[in-house]
């Protein structure tokens, strides 16, 4: 699995440049005003370079701009909210769901004033904390249903399964904004509720579609089909504009659709480029007891990965996908975790592999956490068998 591959995720935090929420003061201001955040490193011509050490884009040889990342709440439809615990839209009362946003310190009246870190502004008072919306920073429903980024990083779609043989598909941009009537009259889908899968020459089948036509107000699609009482399986098929590739999205819904939305939090952001570096050869330097306790616990580290892998792979059975992020980022986190004690359990002329065996794992976890969002089984399916292949892999190489 080539690791430039994370590219295609960390895009989803690091799209285009932060425009800024439009709060008072007091509005933007939390409770505990976050200081330490770690900085990351983007480009701003070539969003797929996200770095955590400064130096130069690859691609136009622009300098990284360096970035905070933090994660919010606030409410659903109105991005005006942001507060560091959750509660009740103040607007609209619906519950505040948490935002992916970038972080940074302003003086009030003075937009030309903006730096990473807390200061004093030139009157002396104390700086203001400033949160800005970041590209896909919002992937929580608006409508009660499943939401998904599609595969060219721009739209999203909700889909809704409100009532039996109704389906309602709602699109938005970047930034979770419905789309224009203009952009909506562009776009060509269909529902698909039954279809065959051939696995030789991965294509599909339909048996059973049908048309998803824009509702009488423009701001929606609906299609009439079968009716079928939860839990659904349908598959939508869209082409985003003319001339452009169909893209898929597996909607599994549990249970009918309900107004207003809860909140789903959005994968956490990314802290590196997918690359992992030994963190060196300390076992020499550590007695017989120490290294057999290190080893303890190594297979402490093991059984977890097992139990976040037994977890993907629940939730890819019963069509979970927007929950897969969890133990699936979980993982890498252990493997990560688990790399420090190579030089404790893996014999030298192994550890290369084994490191390989990590970094596919690595990359193959943030591919189900993308893919989960598109709402991709077919992806989803073929990610985890990278996935599996690699914890079997590294039980080798940790579990002897």
């Amino acid at each position: 699995m080539p690791l430039p591959l994370l590219g295609a995720v960390l895009m989803a935090l690091v799209l285009g440049v932060s425009w800024s929420l439009g709060l008072s003061a007091q509005q933007a201001r939390p409770a505990t005003p976050s200081t330490d955040l770690p900085t990351s490193y983007i480009c701003l011509h070539h969003p797929e370079i996200f770095e955590v050490e400064p130096g130069i884009c690859p691609i136009c040889k622009m300098k990284l701009v360096p970035i905070k990342l933090d994660a919010i709440w606030s409410c659903p439809v109105h991005s005006v909210i942001a507060r560091h615990e959750p509660g009740k839209c103040p607007i609209d009362r619906r519950d505040l769901v948490q935002v992916t946003v970038s972080v940074s310190w302003t003086c009030e009246g003075r937009s030309d004033i903006e730096q990473l870190d807390p200061g004093k502004c030139p009157d002396g008072s104390a700086m203001v904390v400033k949160y800005s919306p970041r590209p896909h920073g919002n992937h929580n429903p608006q409508h009660g249903g499943l939401f998904f980024m599609a595969p060219d990083n721009w739209h999203h779609v909700e889909g809704t399964y409100p009532q039996s043989g109704r389906f309602v598909l709602y699109m938005y941009d970047d930034y979770a904004k419905p789309l224009s009537a203009a952009k909506l009259n562009q776009v060509k889908a269909r529902i698909v509720t039954k279809e065959t899968f051939d696995s030789q020459a991965k294509t599909a089948n339909e048996i059973t579609a049908f048309p998803l036509t824009l509702s009488k107000s423009g701001t929606h699609f609906e299609a009439r089909i079968d009716p079928v009482a939860p839990p659904a399986n349908m598959t939508a098929k869209l082409t985003l504009q003319p001339g452009g590739p169909e893209y898929r999205f597996d909607f599994s819904f549990p249970e009918f659709s309900k107004e207003p939305a809860a909140p789903v939090s959005p994968a956490p952001a990314a802290s590196a480029s997918g690359t992992t570096t030994p963190r060196g050869d300390s076992a020499s330097a550590e007695t017989a007891q120490a290294s057999a306790a290190r080893r303890e616990e190594a297979k402490t580290k093991l059984a977890q990965l097992h139990v976040h892998t037994g977890e993907v792979n629940r939730l890819l059975e019963t069509g979970a996908f927007l929950e897969m992020y969890v133990p699936a980022l979980a993982a890498k986190e252990v493997v990560l975790d688990l790399e420090s004690y190579t030089n404790d359990v893996v014999p030298s002329q192994q550890r290369q592999n084994a490191t390989a065996a990590i970094q596919k794992l690595v990359a193959s976890a943030w591919l189900l956490d993308m893919y989960g969002d598109q709402g991709d089984k077919q992806k989803l399916a073929e990610a985890y068998t990278v996935f599996a292949s690699a914890v079997k892999q590294i039980d080798e190489f940790y579990g002897k």
